[in-house]
Order: C-alpha cells, then structure tokens, then sequence
C-alpha cells in the first residue's frame, strides 16, 4: 500500500481549478484555492504542493476525468512526478450518497479529496500519450466522426430523392458535402497509415493486430488509439470489461439469481468493430466457423457465441502483443484446447 504524504483533490472546468489538499498525518485540510486552468496556473498550484510537501513522490494529484479539460494539467503532472489519479465522474458522484444539495465547485473538490483520502491504496497514475499516441487517437476520431456525417448526408441525400418535388440546390449541396467528406476521410487514412509507419513499435503492433482473424485495418488502429499502442491499456481482461465483453455474475442470498451477462456500461465503439470482425470469420471455411456450428448444436445463443468469439480475438491481440509474435494458423488450432472446448474467458 503505498502511503501519501500529502493529497490533493481537484475540480476541473475549462477555465478554472478549484484544489483542496490536506497532509496524511491527521491534519485539517487546508482553505480551497482556485487556479487558472493554464500553464502558468498549474505551476502555481505545483509550486505551493512543493511548499507543503518536498518530495513529489509522495503527492497525490486526484481529479475527476474531463478528457480534455485535464489535458494540461496531465502533461504537466509528467514532469512534475507526482502521482496523477483521474477517476470516472460516476465513481465519485456515487461515492458518498447524503442529503447534502449543495453543489458548487469548491464543494467538488472538497469530495474528490475526501475520496482519495479514504482510497489512496487503490491509486493508479495516469500515463499521459506520447505525441504518436496523441496523433493517432486525435486522427482516428476525427475520422470517426467524418464518418457518422458522411452516412448522415447520405440518408438525407437518400430522402430527398424521393420526393415529388426536389430542390437543385440541396441536391448540388448534398453532392459536394459527400465528395469533401470521402475527400477528409481519405486524407485522415493516409495521414494515420503515415503516422504508424513513423512509429517502429506501432507499425510492427499494427502488422501483429493485422495477421490475427476478426481484425482488419480499421479495428486494429482503433485499437492502437484506445490503448496507446498497448501501454495505457496492456491487460486483456482489463480491456474486456472496458469494452463490455467480459461477462459478470448477478446474485445476492438464495432469491437473486440472474443469468450471467455482460454490461451495458461499455465502450461500445470498438465493442462493435471487434463484433463484425466476429461475424467475418464464421463463414464457411474460416476459423471459427465449425466453432460457431458446434455452440449451436448445443443449444447456446447466437450473441453468447459471438461474444465468446470476440473474446477469443482480444484475448488473441493481447497475447500476441506481449509476445510480439504473428498469428500462425496451424500453432493455434494444434495447441489452442479451448478451440476444441470452450471459448470462454479464462
């Protein structure tokens, strides 16, 4: 367990940070003071923890995770060498459940420190992307979302077309706004196929990702994204359960006795990439396909076994990765027994 010598809880919002902090040795907390969300704000903050506290191993910075709103401060925490916590908002809102309505800023983070006060034991520092990493996450998102807008101009496009009465303008305009967004989605392929190639490590995870069934291109860089070339995420059943495909247990005493099942709660955007990678290897002649035939014979439901097959290609990604190594066919299907068994997380 490691122990803090000193504790900071912050509130973030875009332009401002309300900070709380108190000593581990039983001290009362100090007054909250509020910091400009800037550089030069965050090394005022930084340089009164010092004050308290020399050593900055024993500082532990906690917030809640505002994606971009803690970017700066994030980076800044790098060489500061503090610890640097970010927790899921849900986990603090529900931490502490009373009758208090007050809600403000300094209320929040007043919260956040009484909680890494009472978990500092679980604490995980945050691993802020490298600029390859920050590349590709901002490049493949950006593509993501030129995507969604290029299948809403269709649909509209498709609409209009139907009726009686068409405008020649908004026909002209859908027309250009789906050649410039196909335009913006090539150049983000080629700039993300540019940037992995820069990158040693993440083009030969690129070519491992590839060489797997269930994986092509686009499910292996959402992959490198998400996981920051397998250095934020590198544990299998870790990104099991961030995806929702890890199955969990629902039962209390001797009533509650609910079926095991995967969560709703999920980052279901590569969930659903793995999931039609999945679905393209149950074709005949492919890998799993006498897998699939055989669950159904048994009387197992089709999502139960996509989701068992979509496991088994994480838990392939994850594997190989650590060992740096391709995916070999004829390895796999003589050494593998849960291919003839059962492909259940294990």
């Amino acid at each position: 367990m490691k122990k803090f010598n000193l504790i900071a809880g912050i509130d973030i919002s875009m332009d401002t940070l309300d900070v709380q902090w108190r000593r581990t040795d039983g001290s009362a907390p100090a007054n909250p003071q509020k910091f400009a969300n800037s550089a030069k704000g965050i090394r005022e903050l930084f340089s009164i923890l010092i004050d308290v506290e020399p050593n900055p191993l024993n500082i532990l910075i906690c917030c809640e995770y505002t994606g971009v709103y803690m970017d700066k401060l994030a980076a800044s925490v790098q060489s500061f060498e503090g610890v640097f916590w970010p927790v899921h908002p849900v986990v603090i809102k529900n931490y502490k459940l009373d009758l208090n309505r007050l809600k403000s800023d300094k209320v929040d983070a007043g919260r956040i420190l009484e909680f890494a006060f009472n978990h500092q034991h679980k604490a995980v520092h945050f691993k802020h992307k490298d600029w390859h990493g920050s590349q590709i996450n901002d490049l493949f998102k950006l593509k993501k979302q030129f995507t969604k807008m290029l299948t809403q101009v269709k649909n509209f496009q498709h609409s209009h077309k139907h009726k009686v009465h068409t405008s020649p303008v908004a026909t002209m305009i859908y027309g250009q706004m789906s050649d410039l967004l196909k335009q913006y989605i090539n150049k983000c392929d080629e700039e993300l196929k540019s940037l992995i190639k820069q990158s040693p490590n993440a083009y030969n995870l690129y070519k491992i990702l590839l060489s797997i069934p269930g994986i092509g291109p686009v499910t292996a860089v959402h992959l490198l994204a998400i996981s920051d070339c397998f250095q934020k995420i590198d544990n299998y059943k870790a990104f099991a359960c961030f995806i929702g495909i890890a199955p969990f247990e629902y039962s209390s005493g001797s009533s509650v006795r609910k079926k095991t099942k995967v969560s709703k709660i999920a980052y279901k955007s590569i969930k659903a990439d793995i999931h039609q990678g999945a679905m393209s290897v149950i074709r005949r002649g492919l890998l799993y396909h006498d897998y699939y035939n055989k669950m159904k014979a048994l009387n197992k439901h089709h999502n139960w076994i996509m989701n068992s097959i979509s496991n088994k290609i994480a838990k392939l990604a994850f594997d190989l990765v650590k060992k740096e190594q391709l995916f070999d066919m004829d390895l796999y299907i003589t050494n593998k027994k849960s291919f003839k068994n059962n492909l259940q997380m294990s």
